[in-house]
């Protein structure tokens, strides 16, 4: 029998400290920039590694989208080119999908994930393609009856999608579907229904996040359990749209340019013992939360750009972020580059601007 319910965002109704979880289990986090206790001047993280992406005439990444690695590959969705590429683990272009309406190829991939040795390809919003390591065509895995833009599996044959805003109709970002079940997850707002945005990783180590929602949730199977509530202190996106009942697409785009409200809640990862995220306000800001205490740090890695976009991928220890080039040879040009050898030999490495885009690999332990 086909069963259908609702998961609720659930807010903070209680007066609590940093940190202090509620009767149900979630934890709350308090974040304010004013609160100059919590915030530390210096890098989040303190080691990383980088992977130079070859650039040939069948491999011109432009940005990247997202980034999963499996079986000794790296495999990368170009948001140019959107379809996969795949390296080795030192950057060398191995193959790629190719686009077209044939079998195996590809019109439009939104999302991918790589499990049990097979990459599963969300294509043309509506499809989801199963191939091997390499690249090779198994099967049509899925066909979906509504758009959506990203999915993951949880388990085998158990999927969830996400919709962002893509599906007009909707009035959820999250649907799961497996052979005798369906669920709902996450009410969309109505002030932002319709509004399309574009995120790729919001599943990650079994935690679900969307930039437009302050809770943070576990999954595990057709189960969202809200786990954290992020609160701001000041002008912030979240209770923007949840004050109000239409917002226009002016509107929606200038609140999330806007340097002086708290948005875009992203990166967010399982972090020892807590919970790792980045937020958007004048700039990117880091938040490590753990063991109920909140530190928030002003840059990610010392002798790096401003990591101002979000997170391309993650592995149990690493969170994966992109650079350009051309970023990279504009900070080496005007600041101090502090004295490390990975730091020399990234820089180093840079020949042209216009070369493919470096991948940055955080660690977090």
């Amino acid at each position: 029998m086909k069963k259908l319910f609702y998961i609720i965002i659930l807010g903070c109704m209680y007066s609590c400290s940093s940190g202090e979880k509620h009767p149900d289990g979630i934890e709350d986090i308090f974040v304010s920039l004013e609160d100059k206790s919590l915030t530390i001047d210096k890098p989040a993280f303190e080691t990383f590694d980088y992977v130079k992406l070859e650039m040939t005439s069948e491999s011109v990444i432009g940005d990247v989208s997202k980034v999963v690695i499996g079986n000794e590959r790296i495999y990368v969705l170009s948001l140019i080119d959107p379809r996969i590429f795949i390296f080795s683990l030192d950057g060398k272009y191995i193959n790629s999908l190719k686009r077209g309406n044939g079998p195996g190829e590809v019109l439009f991939v939104s999302d991918f994930e790589y499990r049990n040795n097979n990459l599963y390809v969300l294509d043309n919003y509506r499809s989801i393609k199963q191939y091997d390591s390499d690249g090779n065509y198994i099967a049509e895995k899925y066909k979906l009856d509504s758009p959506y833009f990203s999915f993951t599996q949880v388990d085998d044959d158990c999927l969830w999608l996400f919709d962002s805003n893509i599906n007009g109709k909707s009035n959820h970002f999250l649907y799961y579907q497996s052979e005798t079940d369906s669920t709902y997850g996450i009410s969309k707002p109505n002030s932002i229904k319709g509004k399309p945005f574009v995120y790729y990783n919001f599943y990650n180590n079994g935690i679900v996040s969307l930039p437009v929602c302050d809770t943070i949730y576990s999954i595990k199977a057709d189960k969202l359990n809200p786990e954290y509530v992020v609160h701001f202190k000041g002008r912030n996106f979240f209770e923007m749209i949840s004050e109000k009942k239409d917002m226009s697409d002016d509107e929606f785009g200038k609140i999330n340019r806007d340097k002086t409200v708290y948005r875009w809640i992203k990166d967010v990862t399982p972090y020892k013992s807590g919970i790792y995220f980045a937020f958007n306000y004048d700039k990117t800001y880091f938040v490590k939360h753990e063991n109920r205490m909140t530190e928030i740090y002003t840059r990610l890695v010392e002798g790096l750009p401003d990591i101002n976009v979000a997170a391309v991928g993650y592995t149990d220890n690493q969170i994966i972020y992109s650079l350009s080039s051309m970023n990279l040879l504009e900070y080496k040009d005007n600041n101090d580059i502090p004295d490390d050898d990975k730091l020399k030999s990234l820089y180093s490495s840079i020949q042209n601007e216009e070369d493919n885009p470096y991948l940055i690999l955080v660690s977090t332990k």
